[in-house]
């Protein structure tokens, strides 16, 4: 949310406190059938991209969360040859899956195409990834793409999805991450966004009992 102010504020009341970015002025909005999208301009992080009025990144620090998630599963993997990405629509989690050279296809499946649309138009630094002969980009729900693709298909797993509520919800729950079991390959690897443990250790816990 923002306030008087002009910051921006993502409250974690569960943790007694607050995330604030002093906002210099809004660049740009969408509201698609899924969610609401603002990219701001910030003081001293770039630019902001909020979903629901939650932070998914900003220029200065994504490099931390995409780098995390990426790399330790790939350079793991004896043999990442085939790669699938739920979520990731900003494409920052793409970008670094495409600097492995052993990495031969990539599949993103992001549920609104208005997330990808607004981070090429304002966060160009990932839109390269996008173009990559290796790369296809899949509009779509993630959890029933996941059903129908073929058992023991994927190598790497790279869970980049939102916070666990509206469309992301799915995508924390027990059932969806053996669904992900069966389609990764015997020496498969799952890697997620799986939240905060100072802000939501409950969210975490959860997390873990179902996996």
């Amino acid at each position: 949310m923002m306030d008087d102010s002009e910051w921006f504020v993502e409250p974690a009341p569960q943790a007694g406190c607050s995330i604030g970015l002093k906002i210099r002025r809004r660049l740009d909005a969408a509201e698609s059938s899924f969610q609401k999208i603002e990219i701001l301009e910030t003081e001293d992080f770039g630019k902001l991209m909020v979903i629901d009025g939650c932070i998914m990144l900003t220029e200065r620090d994504h490099f931390i969360y995409h780098e995390m998630l990426v790399h330790p599963a790939l350079w793991t993997h004896p043999d990442p040859a085939h790669v699938v990405i739920v979520g990731g629509g900003d494409g920052g989690t793409l970008t670094e899956t495409v600097r492995h050279p052993r990495v031969q296809e990539v599949i993103q499946v992001e549920i609104d195409r208005a997330v990808t649309e607004l981070s090429l138009r304002h966060f160009p630094e990932f839109a390269p990834a996008t173009s990559d002969p290796r790369v296809q980009l899949v509009f779509e729900d993630a959890i029933r793409w996941i059903e129908r693709a073929p058992e023991a298909s994927i190598d790497v797993l790279l869970i980049d999805s939102t916070d666990p509520i509206g469309p992301a919800e799915g995508l924390f729950e027990k059932q969806f991450y053996e669904i992900c079991r069966r389609r990764l390959r015997p020496d498969g690897i799952l890697a997620l966004q799986s939240e905060s443990p100072f802000l939501y250790p409950h969210l975490v816990r959860g997390i873990h009992e179902k996996l």
